[in-house]
């Protein structure tokens, strides 16, 4: 029984001791393939409306995908792909989304952009809706129909008062709220260059 017992003993180390081996040994190499250069895989939440532009090559599908409720991605969807995006997507569904990723310069800020090459539907259980969540909601029911509150930049005497306030629930947001997730400024500056809304000349300190 003894003997058993080291035995077994010394397997288990020898497992140990492979397992060991295997995550320290070098990576596999591939070749360089030209279509994966500058692709990623992410999982988000659609925020917004999508939205579909006529250009010269056909129609774009434009959302926004948040994700963890930190960053967020401009997608966009050519042609086909485009049209099966808007007739299955809402705002708020989560989808998983692969494509070319793309870095540009908007008012000095720099805006992240997604050609999709292929998306998928998620089902199932997403993370649940927590304070931080809520207040996002918030944002997501502003930049879905900015018409609907009035927007108070210009005429603003001090800071207490809210940058945008809903027409009809009264609801307020500020710019300067320490809970906005960081896309917030890059979604107002996108509005303000569609001229959706209008850029203050002065801002309240």
């Amino acid at each position: 029984m003894r003997w058993i017992g080291r035995q077994t003993g010394a397997l288990r180390c020898f497992h140990s001791l492979l397992e060991s081996t295997k995550l320290h040994s070098r990576p596999a190499t591939i070749g360089f393939d030209p279509s994966l250069a500058n692709t990623a895989t992410l999982t988000g939440k659609v925020i917004g409306n999508p939205a579909v532009y006529k250009v010269f090559s056909g129609k774009i599908a434009k959302a926004v995908l948040l994700v963890e409720d930190k960053s967020c991605f401009f997608v966009d969807f050519h042609n086909g792909l485009g049209e099966c995006f808007i007739q299955h997507v809402r705002r708020g569904d989560w989808i998983q989304v692969s494509g070319s990723v793309s870095v540009e310069m908007q008012r000095s800020a720099p805006i992240a952009k997604i050609r999709v090459r292929d998306f998928q539907l998620v089902e199932g259980d997403v993370p649940g809706r927590s304070e931080q969540d809520e207040h996002s909601r918030l944002w997501q029911n502003f930049f879905a129909a900015p018409h609907d509150y009035w927007d108070n930049r210009h005429d603003k005497e001090n800071s207490k008062r809210p940058d945008f306030r809903h027409k009809s629930t009264k609801e307020a947001l500020w710019l300067d709220d320490s809970r906005n997730p960081p896309w917030v400024y890059a979604q107002v500056e996108m509005l303000e260059s569609r001229g959706l809304l209008r850029k203050p000349k002065f801002t309240i300190v």
